[in-house]
């Protein structure tokens, strides 16, 4: 969104120019954002339906983790910490 305001610089000092007010040019540029969003959502809805299996958790790379070696560690912690 930054790089689409940096490239209508021009077209907002016209704009104020011209007279137009703060909310004005607000609305224009949040206009222009949101065009960008609605974008980015229509091709994210697009590629997920066009994919044939069904979207994985990015996390769900990682092996699970066993906390069973670490209770005893935990459990010598928390009686160093009441004490």
């Amino acid at each position: 969104m930054s790089n689409t305001v940096a490239q209508h610089t021009r077209g907002v000092a016209i704009h104020v120019a011209l007279g137009a007010q703060g909310c004005d040019v607000s609305k224009l540029v949040i206009g222009e954002g949101m065009k960008l969003i609605a974008v980015g959502i229509a091709i994210a809805i697009v590629k997920r339906k066009s994919t044939t299996s069904p979207a994985r958790s990015p996390l769900s790379t990682f092996p699970t983790c066993k906390f069973a070696n670490l209770e005893p560690l935990i459990e010598g912690l928390s009686g160093r910490l009441k004490a």
